[in-house]
């Protein structure tokens, strides 16, 4: 049997110790918690061409620099501005919110020397993080993606807003590849969704002032083939869109968007960190108005890269 330890009532002051070193210790604590929230006040941001994040809370940094332009052409001034910023903030500390990470996304999209010349703003502000943990977190996770944000079309006059409240249900099993120890990692994720969208414009050709509120639904899998070949990948899914209140004199919208693709990654990225360079093969069909994509049908082959 161990012997417990000699308690001490913690009103009584060890005079075994130097009051200075203690009152240094209880400052160098207060300084680092300072530290810590000052820290947790400065966005990790990137400035590029463009940047989004996705209903799903995945970021989508551009590669190129941001750009302002200015010239004249056939004796007309020109300008282009290609300028987005993105930030995630610390993730909040206790509380029901505890691990959330704030973010936000400022971006300026102009070019009035183009063909159809356009000159877009967007503010985008959200959050994101788990419901649930325990137990159920072992093998799937139910996260939430909050987004708000405005959007204004100078040269259609049209100004809007929208709310977007996404959840990804997920469930994740392991199971043993067939060759070595190469493991097969399969993912069924289950994203739910409302979107409501609110539009002004002094511009009739625009489209209908008015707010819209919709519900989706969708399935996507997500699996490994280590078994055919190392570091490739395969995705399938399909979403369910559907309008429940809609401005008067519109039609009520009800597409469905669905993909099938494959990834291969060039270098192995459990070997190696950092920029992870990958080609990929994707059918995409339908229409999908969460992200603004389609209607399209069509197959894209693509060269990208990932930062692990």
């Amino acid at each position: 049997m161990q012997d417990k330890p000699e308690e001490q009532l913690t009103c009584f002051r060890d005079y075994a110790k130097p009051i200075v070193s203690e009152m240094q210790k209880v400052h160098e604590k207060n300084q680092r918690e300072l530290k810590s929230k000052q820290e947790a006040l400065i966005p990790k941001w990137r400035l590029r061409d463009t940047s989004a994040i996705t209903a799903s809370g995945e970021y989508d940094v551009g590669s190129k620099p941001a750009s302002v332009q200015l010239g004249t052409s056939e004796g007309k001034s020109i300008s282009t501005a290609k300028i987005s910023v993105f930030g995630v903030l610390q993730p909040i500390n206790g509380g029901p919110l505890d691990t959330w990470e704030p973010f936000f996304n400022v971006a300026w999209d102009r070019d009035i020397s183009a063909k159809t010349p356009k000159d877009l703003r967007q503010f985008i502000v959200g959050m994101e993080g788990n419901l649930l943990t325990g137990s159920f977190a072992s093998t799937g996770q139910a996260y939430l993606t909050l987004r708000a944000g405005h959007r204004d079309d100078v040269r259609s006059d049209t100004r809007g807003s929208f709310f977007n409240a996404n959840a990804d249900l997920y469930y994740i099993p392991w199971i043993s590849g067939k060759r070595g120890k190469d493991v097969t990692h399969r993912g069924i994720y289950f994203p739910v969704g409302l979107l409501v969208e609110k539009t002004k414009s002094a511009n009739a050709s625009a489209g209908p002032e008015g707010t819209r509120s919709s519900l989706y639904a969708g399935i996507r899998f997500e699996t490994d083939l280590n078994a055919i070949l190392p570091r490739l990948s395969a995705n399938a899914s399909t979403q369910w869109f559907r309008d429940v209140s809609v401005p008067s004199s519109t039609d009520k919208r009800h597409p469905r968007y669905s993909t099938l693709g494959i990834t291969y990654d060039l270098v192995d990225p459990k070997t190696k960190t950092g920029w992870v360079p990958s080609i990929s093969l994707t059918r995409q069909v339908g229409t999908d108005p969460v992200t603004g994509e389609g209607p399209v049908r069509k197959t894209v082959f693509g060269l990208g890269v990932k930062f692990d």
